[in-house]
């Protein structure tokens, strides 16, 4: 064969050969044969479901209106008609609070005015004679007929009764005013429920003795439970994010599977200092059917700042373990060190509920992650991401529900009992 054929076959094979062999390296741009099998990675599949991003909290919970029924008059309390837990309408007698002493005095002050009405009369009759005995003395004074100093006495004595029946007219109204205090206390002893609800706490007993002339002492109160008000507390930390109008639901101790949502309405502006963190008041009403939620309960509160129905998801954790396939370094052990800038996430814990010290993690718009192959192989995929929390993140673009995507190393047992797998060190380029 001609030597000069042969030359030319063979440098057409060379050429054919290194084109194969460059897509292969490109090709291995995106997908890694490990010697591990599919077994040694840790995989989740990408489900669909709702996402959250939401800052916690804890709460209390207080009726949305609530009153404290005191004696506004001192005396023996005479009988208490309600006890805790029971339903009461506005205006239905709730305690009374004996009456003799009030009594007494609203019948000394009516009997008081009665008097000074009757001295009225006097002096108005009085007032009568005087001015006609004036008239006549000044008819008679025109004629010469009668002294002047007649005509002064006349002056002065009408003059005199009119200043008296002036002032027993004030006394009338000062009599009437106390008179008027007198039978409001009497009615005061008929204590009555100022609004409709439940009473939810009794604070005095009958045959009691109430002394109302330094403060209003407490004998029971009443809460309408029918709206309840959450009271929140944030962190100053989150509280910048809080505004009027957020969605905002709560669990209870021991429900957690039972929700009760609301709107924020009012956030106060003075916070509270608990062991050295400030916190601020965040309030939000929710009905209560039913009357299942009582005053002073606790409450898991999660107040959502973004939210994302019937979402494609993975764990944040993919997105660490993408990045670590990228060269930017894989985490050492429980999160240790490692070269680039991917090193933390290797080991860690991942928290859920919205958020962790209250600060979800927000990932940036395009990630990579690894998506794992029946075979072993691993497939570096481009995806872009929206809503994320510390626990999972929203896939926008570029997976597909049902594929598996690596989360890290799958942790194996070690001789003595240590678990390995979950750090690396210093690894570059594929997982291990």
């Amino acid at each position: 064969m001609d030597r000069k054929f042969l030359h030319k076959r063979w440098l057409g094979w060379g050429a054919a050969l290194l084109a194969a062999l460059m897509t292969a390296g490109a090709v291995s741009v995106y997908i890694i044969r490990t010697n591990r099998p599919a077994s040694a990675f840790a995989a989740t599949g990408v489900t669909r479901r709702e996402i959250e991003n939401a800052v916690s909290a804890m709460g209390v919970l207080q009726p949305i209106q609530a009153v404290d029924v005191g004696a506004q008059v001192s005396g023996q309390l005479k009988s208490l008609r309600v006890a805790v837990g029971e339903t009461v309408r506005q205006g239905q007698l709730l305690a009374e609070i004996d009456p003799r002493i009030l009594t007494a005095k609203v019948a000394e002050a009516e009997a008081t005015l009665d008097n000074l009405r009757a001295q009225i009369k006097a002096r108005q009759a009085q007032l009568t004679l005087h001015t006609r005995e004036h008239a006549r003395n000044q008819t008679l004074i025109a004629q010469d007929a009668v002294a002047v100093g007649e005509v002064q006495i006349s002056e002065a004595a009408l003059a005199t009764t009119r200043a008296e029946i002036e002032a027993l007219t004030a006394q009338t109204r000062q009599i009437e005013a106390s008179l008027a205090t007198a039978r409001t206390n009497l009615e005061y002893t008929r204590i009555t429920a100022p609004l409709a609800g439940i009473v939810v706490e009794v604070a005095a007993k009958e045959g009691q003795t109430l002394n109302a002339n330094q403060q209003t002492p407490l004998i029971l109160r009443i809460a309408d439970l029918e709206r309840m008000t959450v009271w929140s507390q944030v962190s100053e930390a989150d509280v910048h994010q809080m505004k009027e109008g957020l969605e905002a639901y709560f669990t209870l101790l021991g429900q957690p599977e039972q929700r009760w949502s609301g709107t924020i309405r009012q956030i106060l502006p003075t916070p509270q200092e608990i062991n050295g963190v400030k916190f601020y008041s965040v309030l939000f009403d929710v009905a209560n059917p039913g009357q299942k939620l009582l005053p002073l309960m606790t409450a898991q509160v999660f107040i959502v700042l973004e939210r994302a129905e019937d979402a494609l998801i993975i764990p944040v954790a993919a997105l660490a373990a993408g990045k670590q396939q990228g060269g930017d370094g894989s985490g050492g052990k429980g999160g240790g060190k490692g070269k680039g800038n991917g090193g933390g996430n290797g080991g860690g814990k991942q928290k859920g509920g919205g958020s962790g010290a209250n600060k979800p993690a927000k990932p940036a718009a395009s990630h990579m992650v690894n998506l794992l192959q029946a075979d072993g192989a691993l497939e570096a995929r481009p995806v872009t991401v929206g809503i994320g929390n510390a626990v999972f993140v929203q896939i926008l673009s570029g997976l597909s529900e049902g594929e598996m995507v690596v989360t890290g190393p799958r942790a194996t047992t070690a001789p003595g009992g240590k678990k390995k797998g979950q750090g690396g060190g210093k690894g570059k380029g594929a997982l291990p």
